[in-house]
């Protein structure tokens, strides 16, 4: 953190793009990922667009010919992500902050902090990670109630155990994480089968936008699904839990809310 505050930021990751959009003043990011722009997965996506449209801001693909020309004084990027770039970036003497992605709300506050330094706003990444713990805190599912029993559901068939920010979402939500007495830990795969097997009480699907189709997204909506008795669905948009930051809150509180619908659900009777 020593030295000028850096004026011409840029990121190469979608994660760090959140942080940066979050953490940084307008006018000292220079580039960041084409995918920042995306609001089906970037929670910050119309302030990127109105950076764009306003300021030119510039997309990358995470390439070192597109970032060069840019001048940069601070390169964010992720750990397992453009490393060839990254490597090309540090030989040319820039500097570049590499971050793990968060797996949960400890490294959150880990990569907020991390990157306010950086950026020379540790102020502001104190002031926001004190409201994300008061929005975490003041969500206070009934501990005394059986959890429901939930299996996230993301493209591919694949779900989340422990070790992963999802995890840490459902827990604190008041959710019991299927998955992980499955024996899944961290990102794993489960098939079709053995989620009918476990019946679970909710599904946590990504949520897909209209008009864009994938095979991967559209193998969450298999019929088979509905063979799982009693498990009600739960659609969580992927700019909520795709990368770590204070938006997981609200991930915390529709899970919150879905499971608070469930017991009163289950309590009547009725199937969700």
């Amino acid at each position: 953190a020593a030295g000028p505050r850096p004026q011409r930021v840029v990121s190469m990751n979608l994660c760090t793009d959140q942080l940066v959009l979050l953490l940084a003043a307008r006018g000292r990011i220079a580039s960041v990922s084409y995918l920042a722009f995306d609001p089906e997965v970037s929670y910050f996506a119309d302030a990127a667009q109105e950076l764009q449209a306003n300021h030119g801001l510039h997309a990358n693909h995470g390439l070192a010919e597109e970032i060069l020309p840019l001048r940069p004084d601070l390169i964010l990027a992720g750990t397992y992500t453009t490393r060839a770039t990254v490597a090309v970036l540090r030989r040319f003497g820039h500097r570049v902050l590499t971050l793990d992605p968060a797996d949960g709300f400890d490294a959150i506050r880990r990569n907020i902090q991390t990157v306010a330094l950086a950026l020379g706003e540790p102020a502001k990444a104190e002031r926001i990670i004190a409201e994300f713990d008061r929005r975490l805190s003041a969500i206070t599912p009934d501990r005394n109630a059986t959890p429901p029993r939930a299996i996230v559901l993301q493209p591919r068939g694949m779900t989340t155990g422990p070790g992963s920010l999802a995890d840490g979402i459902l827990r604190t939500a008041g959710l019991q994480n299927l998955s992980a007495d499955l024996g899944v830990t961290g990102m794993g795969f489960l098939p079709l089968e053995r989620i009918i097997q476990a019946g679970p009480d909710l599904l946590v699907v990504a949520a897909r936008a209209e008009g864009r189709p994938s095979l991967a997204h559209h193998a969450l909506r298999h019929p088979a699904y509905a063979a799982i008795g009693r498990a009600g669905r739960v659609e969580l948009p992927a700019s909520l839990w795709t990368c770590g930051g204070p938006q997981a809150a609200d991930a915390v509180e529709l899970l919150a809310h879905a499971a608070q619908d469930w017991r009163q659900t289950t309590d009547t009777g009725s199937k969700p």
